[in-house]
């Protein structure tokens, strides 16, 4: 046990010191100011060094430092956001999809509940989007397509290799996020319920590019993309012309609506595809993301005063 904890202290340690090395390259300040300054941090403002490289608070006054939402205030928060007795219904997609089944417009099944014959019916259409049962769509999704396989039985035996039990036919973007991906892009929208109204408190997009997931913020009073994309790790991606967001009214109307029906758990990111003009429920998760709360105070989402009241 007390070799564990040393690995793990010594660990630490080399992260800190890197970190360290990350920001002084990047202000004029010492190396015992800013380890100082970050252990300063971690008490008064509850963030780790990880977080304090990211949100480069080394350039921050104390009143915009007090306004981040950090991973530990994020995590005291979670217990007054959700009902623990239902969380599972977001954990479990086969319960989310069960759930939902009126508003998904598309059938979904799960692989093991499909005879050879059903499947093999589903299989003419060609292409299967699949996913697995207990991750988020965008991270688990994977399309099959029946010309690659001498036979639909190989493509299932495939697809259950791949524990992507989650099966249906595969359908196309709206021609607009084309522009973006040509595999299918995710619309998150964040909702917060209380006992007076459903708010969303944020946009994004996101897309497989390769092995990374690609992301961007969106403008919600004006339905566009951000310029700016950025992969998993929060590197710039790359920089996009202005995208505005077909039919985006109505995902946030129909966001509002699933977070009324779904008001034990009051925040959920609610993931959409758009195929045509029909917009389709993908998936729905907690959102474990707090990064996306810290934005610059003309689309901060405010969770912070949410936090404030429970101090």
């Amino acid at each position: 046990m007390l070799k564990k904890y040393y690995k793990s202290f010594k660990s630490n340690l080399k992260k800190l010191h890197k970190n360290i090395l990350l920001v002084k390259s990047k202000c004029n300040k010492n190396y015992v100011f800013i380890l100082f300054d970050m252990l300063y941090s971690t008490i008064r403002y509850e963030v780790n060094d990880e977080e304090y490289k990211l949100f480069e608070f080394y350039n921050l006054d104390k009143n915009k430092k007090n306004t981040y939402l950090t991973s530990y205030r994020h995590d005291k928060l979670e217990k007054h956001l959700y009902d623990k007795s239902i969380i599972n219904i977001l954990n479990n997609k086969n319960k989310l999809l069960l759930r939902f089944k009126d508003v998904l417009k598309r059938d979904v099944y799960n692989i093991n509940d499909l005879s050879f014959k059903e499947f093999e019916e589903l299989a003419k259409s060609g292409k299967l989007i699949c996913r697995g049962d207990n991750n988020s769509f965008v991270k688990t999704y994977k399309i099959f397509d029946v010309k690659n396989y001498r036979s639909p039985a190989f493509m299932a035996e495939d697809i259950k290799k791949s524990k992507l039990f989650l099966v249906e036919k595969y359908f196309e973007n709206n021609k607009t996020l084309n522009e973006l991906n040509s595999d299918l892009v995710i619309i998150n929208v964040v909702t917060l319920y209380d006992k007076r109204n459903t708010n969303v408190i944020s946009s994004t997009i996101k897309f497989k590019n390769g092995k990374n997931i690609i992301s961007g913020y969106i403008d919600i009073k004006n339905k566009v993309i951000l310029s700016i994309l950025k992969d998993e790790k929060f590197n710039d991606y790359k920089k996009i012309d202005e995208i505005k967001i077909p039919y985006f009214d109505k995902i946030l109307d129909f966001s509002i609506k699933l977070a009324d029906e779904l008001s034990e758990i009051k925040e959920i990111e609610w993931s959409f595809c758009i195929n045509g003009k029909n917009i389709y429920l993908m998936d729905a998760n907690i959102w474990n993301d707090y990064i996306f709360a810290q934005l610059p105070n003309y689309r901060k989402v405010g969770l912070i005063k949410y936090y404030n009241k429970i101090k």
